[in-house]
């Protein structure tokens, strides 16, 4: 499902009524917060916020970024973190090589789980001058590192299996330009592989979605994501201002199943229903709609915005609006 729409339009309220929804429906939501702005009422609702930071206790970090449950799982899960830190232009024969020994050593000694340290230290045992590029890579991120705590610690917060009837905000608010890259993929990697390998039926939301399409590993991985979970009983929700990113970066959700689409300036709505193979008179026709909405009113595009938009009437009962203002939540209406 993809939520569009410019600031103002609505979409954080929009997006909020859809996730509580499916949790009293008794499904596991999964939020992508890069404002921090749903954790007062995820916490509200029995839900959980986890902010992407050093957890206070040392012994925990917020996950294990390699998890794998084969070998050749574990080394698309290591070239997938290289590349994400200095490009796809890394992994050269050599390079892949140097890590696929090191995945494959690892491995026979200590299968499914493998922190950034152990296939440091296990590069260095590859008698490969390429080692030395993915070692010099990953060093800062292992344990005792410039960054250490994000995720050499015995405990990890989480796992792939989420339980069900449980709201997990993903805080990335606390993120430094330094540190992002490193943690957008190691999530990007963590959705993935709690929809393949959890396998638990689930809902997942991303708020502010440009950010994340503008980040090569997170752009990729939901192109995957947004096939696989069709299969397996996952949702997956994008909500942006910038549908132009869609254009740039083209998923499995640009294709998505319904499209909520608020106002929109007509050149930004024009280019995102072409987009989506609709005919220029009709998309013009389209865009003309979309750029005279009021705030707060979405209309609803059929699977790949084929036909004519229409309306649908969200009630959100005034009981629901009174408590996100007693929380100071933000995006309600005042």
């Amino acid at each position: 499902t993809l939520i569009l729409g410019e600031p103002g339009a609505g979409k954080t309220t929009l997006l909020r009524w859809i996730m509580l929804q499916r949790l009293l429906q008794g499904r596991t939501v999964i939020s992508i917060d890069p404002e921090g702005e749903n954790n007062k009422l995820c916490e509200a609702v029995g839900g959980r916020g986890l902010p992407a930071g050093v957890p206070e206790n040392k012994e925990t970090c917020l996950m294990h970024p390699l998890q794998a449950s084969d070998p050749a799982e574990m080394l698309l899960a290591v070239r997938f973190l290289v590349a994400s830190l200095a490009g796809e232009s890394v992994l050269s024969p050599g390079v892949q090589a140097a890590l696929h020994e090191a995945v494959k050593r690892r491995w026979e000694r200590r299968p499914r789980e493998i922190s950034i340290a152990d296939l440091v230290e296990t590069l260095g045992t590859v008698n490969a001058v390429d080692a030395a590029v993915p070692m010099a890579l990953l060093r800062p991120y292992m344990r005792g590192g410039l960054w250490d705590g994000f995720f050499d610690r015995p405990s990890a917060l989480l796992s792939p299996d989420f339980p069900a009837g449980v709201w997990w905000n993903f805080d990335l608010s606390s993120l430094r330009e330094e540190n992002r890259a490193i943690v957008h993929s190691i999530l990007a990697w963590f959705l993935y592989h709690a929809v393949t390998v959890g396998k638990r039926s689930m809902d997942i939301f991303i708020d502010e979605g440009w950010r994340l399409l503008r980040s090569g590993p997170f752009a990729d991985l939901l192109d995957e994501l947004g096939r696989r979970a069709r299969k397996r009983g996952v949702g997956v929700t994008l909500i942006t201002h910038l549908p132009a990113d869609l254009m740039k970066n083209p998923t499995s959700l640009s294709l998505a199943s319904t499209a909520f689409i608020g106002r929109l300036g007509p050149d930004e709505a024009f280019a995102f229903f072409r987009s989506l193979g609709v005919t220029e008179s009709e998309a013009r026709k389209n865009a003309e709609i979309v750029s005279r909405l009021p705030p707060r009113v979405f209309l609803a595009a059929p699977s790949g915005g084929r036909g004519a938009l229409f309306p649908v009437m969200v009630t959100i009962p005034p009981v629901w609006l009174e408590f996100w203002k007693r929380l100071g939540a933000t995006g309600i209406l005042k």
